[in-house]
């Protein structure tokens, strides 16, 4: 089982994996100090491993919080390790990460940064900074718009349209509206906009599955032609990467 977990700090998210068979816990990014502690108080839960999806502060900063005296360890890809610190187990492409009957599989996508890391269920993509609703993570604090071009296009855009999305921050109001820029007419994007201003009212997290990513969010349309057709400062004959690195562009200043 999964829960979501918002930021007291703000708009990041943090994920706790449990198994109430077990009464054991994983910690996804746990930020969010007081609403984890509280999950897992009132639930008799027992975190017994930490997973970062990338090595930044606000991603990072509660790990010693919640691992420090404990026999809790600390996961994160090899090539994160430098901004984590010391990791207990070295994550690569491919590892199987199992708590009761859950199994995630590691996906690197750098870009982000070179220690990315999703985690895929059968059921739902913790996509870290790699993926968020109707948008992606920027390359400006060490990462690299190519290699996140790669691993949106190679990685995550083929996963299965019914995964559900679980981004590591809710940008997805702004993200939406940028999308409406390009594509002002489209009813799905409109649609999506009033849902999520409607998740506000109730105080509920806004939701979507990568089979709705593939049709509003932009950096997963880099070779849509209605889309590119819309787009001005292209070169003639546009590669995906063109149209990726375009939009990554025009997203950082807007």
């Amino acid at each position: 089982m999964i829960k979501r977990l918002r930021s007291e700090y703000g708009d990041n998210y943090s994920y706790v994996i449990y198994s109430e068979n077990s009464g054991e816990a994983g910690l996804v990014d746990p930020v969010s100090t007081k609403a984890v502690r509280r999950f897992l108080s009132r639930n008799s839960l027992r975190p017994v491993w930490i997973v970062n999806t990338h090595g930044h502060g606000d991603h990072t900063g509660a790990n010693q919080e919640f691992a420090l005296g404990s026999e809790t360890e600390i996961y994160g890809h090899v090539k994160a390790a430098g901004q984590i610190g010391k990791l207990d187990r070295k994550l690569r492409d491919g590892d199987i990460i199992e708590l009761g009957e859950e199994r995630l599989e590691v996906i690197h996508t750098p870009g982000h940064t070179p220690g990315s890391i999703c985690l895929k269920s059968s059921d739902y993509l913790i996509s870290g900074d790699t993926l968020f609703l109707a948008g992606c993570g920027n390359t400006s604090f060490g990462g690299n718009t190519k290699q996140l071009y790669q691993s949106i296009k190679n990685k995550l855009r083929p996963l299965p349209d019914r995964l559900k999305l679980l981004p590591g921050h809710d940008y997805a109001l702004k993200n939406l509206k940028f999308a409406r820029k390009f594509e002002p007419d489209s009813e799905i994007i409109q649609q999506k906009i009033d849902y999520v201003k409607g998740t506000k009212v109730s105080n509920k997290e806004p939701e979507s599955i990568l089979g709705e990513e593939k049709r509003y969010n932009p950096f997963f349309r880099f070779d849509n032609l209605n889309l590119i057709g819309k787009l001005e400062g292209l070169p003639d004959s546009p590669t995906g990467w063109d149209v990726f690195k375009h939009f990554r562009q025009l997203r950082n200043s807007w």
